[in-house]
């Protein structure tokens, strides 16, 4: 719409059109507009005669800074790397563009709109359809923003290769495909969270109801509920539902997995037990942590606790058990101990349903189930693909050229998310004083919706002190936003 203009309610309405979207946690949806408006009376506009004998002069004036701007817009502030046609003066994705630029421009806006005001020519519209017209180059090229020293992972240049990839995946698996990445950033790990079926269901109402969805998975874990709900909630939206593993499937992303008619793994991927770790309020802080940390009970642990006295230091009877209970509650508190029994009954349910929406041999069901909930020892320990399709889940590998294709997909996250950089402050600031920064955590992306992404927003400062004669640096660390936004 920028750059139109629309006669509508008797007004003429010009560059009406959402500028951004952000999601935050609970959903709810922030749009900013830019509207610019100009009274008209009745359905066309009414001119006098004396600003009729001088909108030539209007017009030949309003032309010439149209053409002014444009030459600044192009050849001045702009670096070409091509040679300007016809055909690309305004295309300006393989320009270097500068702050300076920015604000030369929206003054010339600026000014071009009070020189306008002033003639009251209410049925002239040349100037803002001209502003209209670079408002709309500069938003698509996205450089209608605030100017950010540190734009990692901001860009849609990967997420439009990554499209290309989805297209192929649709046409080779006939289906539906919904990317999802938990980052492991050392720094800026995330995981599954509550808010995470919210989004998926932005990108699922726009699919529909199709016959087969394939969702590319890549996680640590997180949240169980929200596993559970993100599976049960794409079921309602296909008839069949395969899940792609590139690399890592962990903990609740394999609880994941076993909602699946089937599980695509390259040879690297790797699957995990789903006994769950839990995190409370009451639970014992990690003695040395500054800001303090509250310690994840593994349910394995404290069965291996119990464990331990039985078979290693013979202990029988109620009254030693009871004696090592009473010293267990000193360190966790009962109700966490108690949180963690319930933890641990509730995620062998889930398994168990959903694993029946694929499997009808209640033997088999009830051998992966206790594998991953207990007999696989550790939560650390790691399913291959030959391990999981022994175990009973069925799995199939990818074609080389999928796999090919996979590989390089992983890549691309990786490089968007920075995955194997770890984060360090100061590192981002280098030699700066100050610095904007915008990180990608999450990312679930569809060819039909696009992308969204977890992220955290603010700015980076150093701040100088001086202690006893001597200077010590800090870096403090100003969060603007963090949660999911569309892009």
């Amino acid at each position: 719409m920028c750059g139109h203009a629309v006669v509508k309610d008797g007004q003429i309405v010009l560059n009406a059109e959402p500028s951004g979207l952000d999601r935050v946690g609970n959903g709810q949806k922030k749009f900013s507009q830019s509207v610019h408006t100009q009274e008209v009376t009745g359905s066309s506009p009414v001119v006098s005669t004396k600003k009729f004998l001088i909108s030539q002069e209007i017009r030949n004036f309003s032309l010439f800074c149209g053409l002014i701007i444009q030459f600044c817009f192009a050849e001045i502030f702009l670096t070409p790397t091509v040679t300007p046609t016809a055909s690309n003066l305004f295309d300006v994705t393989g320009c270097k563009y500068t702050s300076m630029s920015h604000y030369f421009l929206c003054s010339s806006m600026i000014a071009l709109r009070l020189w306008a005001k002033p003639l009251q020519r209410k049925c002239f519209s040349f100037v803002d359809l001209q502003l209209g017209l670079f408002r709309d180059i500069l938003k698509k090229n996205h450089l209608l923003s605030r100017p950010k020293k540190c734009s990692r992972g901001v860009g849609h240049t990967m997420y439009d290769t990554r499209k290309d990839f989805y297209r192929q995946i649709e046409a080779e698996r006939n289906s539906k495909v919904i990317a999802y990445v938990t980052g492991d950033r050392p720094g800026m790990e995330a995981q599954i969270g509550a808010d995470t079926p919210d989004i998926f269901l932005e990108h699922l109402d726009v699919i529909g109801k199709v016959p087969k969805i394939s969702l590319i998975l890549y996680t640590r874990g997180g949240n169980t509920l929200a596993a559970w709900n993100i599976i049960n909630l794409i079921r309602e939206f296909c008839d069949e539902l395969e899940i792609i593993v590139p690399n890592k499937c962990r903990s609740s992303g394999t609880l994941m997995a076993l909602g699946a008619n089937s599980i695509i793994m390259t040879k690297q991927a790797t699957l995990g037990p789903i006994d769950p770790s839990i995190t409370r309020a009451m639970s014992p802080t990690i003695p040395g942590t500054n800001p303090p940390q509250k310690l994840s009970i593994s349910v394995e642990s404290v069965k291996g606790y119990f464990s331990l006295l039985k078979e290693e230091f013979g202990a029988t009877s109620d009254a030693a058990f009871s004696a090592a209970y009473t010293k267990l509650a000193e360190y966790i508190h009962p109700l966490v101990l108690g949180d963690v029994y319930r933890t641990q009954r509730q995620i062998q349910m889930l398994a168990e349903k959903l694993l029946r929406m694929s499997h009808t041999d209640e033997a088999v069901i009830e051998s992966i189930v206790s594998f991953l909930c207990s007999d696989s020892g550790s939560h650390d320990y790691t399913i291959s693909r030959t391990e999981a399709r022994n175990m009973g889940l069925n799995v199939e590998s990818p074609s080389q050229e999928t796999y090919t294709k996979l590989k390089n997909w992983f890549a691309d996250i990786v490089s968007d998310l920075e995955l194997q950089n770890p984060y360090d402050p100061a590192k981002v600031l280098g030699s700066n004083q100050n610095m904007q920064y915008l990180f990608k955590r999450c990312l679930i992306e569809s060819v039909d919706f696009g992308q969204d992404a977890y992220i955290s927003e603010g700015t980076l400062t150093k701040n100088i002190t001086n202690v006893n004669g001597m200077n010590r640096t800090s870096i403090s660390n100003q969060v603007t936003y963090e949660g999911w936004r569309h892009f």
